[in-house]
């Protein structure tokens, strides 16, 4: 009688614990690269507008954050790294330069795109009254 308990409750536990996943999936909803793309050519409304630009900077804030990462992994790997000449490229404190280097030209792109959006979308607003 214990183990059928065990498995009701363990049960009723997963259950729960599927539904927060899909209430939580549900609130943030990420948007596949062809619904932004048709996003992008579609949006004519400040809310449209609003949206987009809600997105990139979404996007903005995961990218900023995966460079912060980046850099500390960089810094770390510099400070412990002496120069050899016979070091292979890219070596680790290279790769993380380059990925530090990527993610924030990506974050700086995002930026320039949401800032286009709320302009966009200041404008509309502006018309629409």
């Amino acid at each position: 009688m214990n183990v059928k308990l065990k498995v009701v409750i363990a049960s009723a536990l997963i259950a729960v614990a599927t539904q927060m996943a899909c209430a939580a999936s549900q609130d943030k909803k990420d948007l596949s690269r062809a619904e932004i793309r048709k996003m992008v050519r579609e949006a004519h409304t400040a809310d449209q507008y609003r949206t987009l630009a809600a997105y990139f900077r979404d996007r903005q804030e995961t990218l900023d954050q995966s460079a912060r990462k980046e850099r500390e992994e960089w810094e770390q790997e510099a400070s412990g790294t002496t120069f050899s000449v016979a070091a292979k490229y890219p070596r680790p404190v290279d790769a993380s330069r380059n990925r530090y280097e990527y993610l924030s030209a990506k974050a700086f792109e995002m930026s320039q795109k949401a800032s286009y959006y709320e302009g966009l979308a200041s404008v509309a607003d502006k018309s629409g009254q």
